[in-house]
């Protein structure tokens, strides 16, 4: 009896930890695109198992931060513009993601794009974006814009994701479980190429009926399981 428990247990525990561990993605995600200053922690670049205070004052391992940024710097130098990242230079990071090193990566680089292009993100708009098709309302996407066509960020990241991951292998929803759902652009953001800042993918918004525009999430979520796109002007782009 006690065995048996013990292994229902076990397994609440992996579920549940995979889908904090996609909370715990989309968080940094939408700090870094919505208005304001992201707060970030001391020690919450890995992923921080703390509580409240005091647990959450214990003394951050920087030598470790330090050494797992750096390993990381070929992605980040890939999705900064320099080539995409093929899906399987992403997925030892999403298969191995209690390391915590996915997390770091979107965290980084989604702070390199607030230095390089400070006016978006200090006085870009805020866009709340519609979604649509049969999974729309596992969804949270919005986006900040500068305007005239130009400097812009897209993110998008899963919402009670439990009922869409699988539990097992690399970390994520898995693409064809999103079938139709698309996140709708409005005419100001539709024009143009957008680069992920996770993978250095570009992907184009196309035509989804009704005149309206688009990005089916089986492609924006297809190799990391949230998304953060950036659509430069070429005096901005990296």
């Amino acid at each position: 009896m006690a065995q048996a428990f013990l292994a229902l247990v076990r397994a609440l525990a992996r579920k549940v930890s995979r889908i904090g561990a996609l909370n715990g993605l989309g968080q940094p995600v939408l700090k870094l695109v919505s208005p304001g200053v992201p707060d970030f922690y001391q020690g919450t670049e890995l992923w921080s198992l703390s509580l409240v205070d005091p647990d959450n004052r214990r003394d951050v391992d920087y030598a470790t931060r330090r050494r797992e940024l750096q390993g990381l710097e070929p992605w980040l130098d890939r999705a900064a513009g320099h080539g995409p990242l093929g899906p399987e230079e992403l997925q030892p990071l999403l298969e191995h993601w209690q390391d915590g090193r996915i997390k770091l990566l979107v965290t980084a680089g989604g702070l390199w794009a607030r230095r390089a292009m400070p006016q978006l993100f200090g006085a870009g708009a805020y866009v709340a974006l519609d979604t649509d098709g049969r999974h729309d309302d596992h969804l949270i996407a919005c986006a900040r814009d500068a305007g005239d066509g130009g400097d812009a960020v897209i993110a998008v990241v899963p919402r009670l994701a439990a009922a869409l991951e699988r539990g097992t292998g690399a970390l994520g929803v898995p693409a064809d479980a999103w079938d139709d759902t698309y996140v709708l652009l409005p005419a100001s953001l539709a024009p143009g190429q957008w680069r992920s800042l996770i993978t250095g993918a570009e992907l184009t918004p196309h035509d989804v009926g009704r005149g309206r525009h688009g990005v089916l999430v089986r492609d924006l979520l297809a190799d990391c399981p949230v998304a953060a796109l950036l659509r430069a002007s070429s005096a901005t782009s990296a």
